[in-house]
């Protein structure tokens, strides 16, 4: 595989559909449509009272969360979740993780202040982003969060074989799209490291995709 098909085929992401128990929660949701760029989101909400944002991750959607709905309803909040640029029935066919900060970003110009955001891999690496460029919450929990761009474009190349000359020409093509510095604003870890939000951190110790 090329570069160039390598570093498309890195920003397309499958599309998941909700599973049975997924779709009832799902179809209990006020539905809307939020402008953003690149195309509108579709954001899901279940109920009144201060808002908690779930953010799934990459080749996820808006219901892969949905078993939080129930509980965090019980305890009297309002539950938001999205499908991110390109995943689930938001449209697009390409996506990245700035986007998916942006799209939160996006989320939080228009509800304000989050009681709380649960996100998932990628999702949980944009949110720390959208949380470092001003969108507040009051707590945070992170599920196999995504930690360094650098490490995903080595797993990539791995599971795709690609040569070590390839891997360094992919690298390049991100330095060229998103500036030399994207590994920087990419890596969570640096994003997080002026936060002051409490935050409750789950992993695999096992599972070192994009670790």
């Amino acid at each position: 595989m090329n570069p160039q098909a390598a570093f498309e085929r890195f920003f397309t992401p499958t599309r998941r559909l909700p599973t049975a128990a997924e779709q009832v929660i799902l179809e209990q949701a006020k539905v809307s449509s939020i402008a953003s760029t690149p195309n509108p989101l579709t954001l899901f909400s279940w109920g009144a009272g201060s808002p908690v944002l779930l953010v799934h991750g990459w080749g996820g959607c808006g219901a892969q969360l949905t078993a939080f709905v129930p509980p965090l309803l019980a305890l009297g909040y309002r539950v938001l979740a999205c499908d991110l640029p390109a995943h689930g029935q938001t449209a697009g066919e390409q996506t990245n993780a700035f986007e998916f900060a942006t799209a939160i970003q996006t989320i939080a110009a228009q509800e304000g202040k989050f009681a709380g955001i649960v996100a998932h891999s990628w999702g949980a690496a944009a949110t720390i982003m959208a949380l470092s460029e001003g969108v507040t919450a009051q707590k945070v929990v992170c599920l196999s969060a995504a930690c360094w761009l650098s490490s995903a474009v080595t797993t990539i190349a791995k599971l795709l074989r690609l040569s070590s000359e390839t891997e360094t020409e992919l690298r390049h093509s991100f330095e060229l799209r998103f500036g030399e510095a994207v590994w920087q604003r990419a890596s969570a870890d640096l994003r997080a490291a002026n936060l002051a939000i409490p935050g409750l951190l789950f992993h695999d110790c096992n599972e070192h995709v994009f670790v």
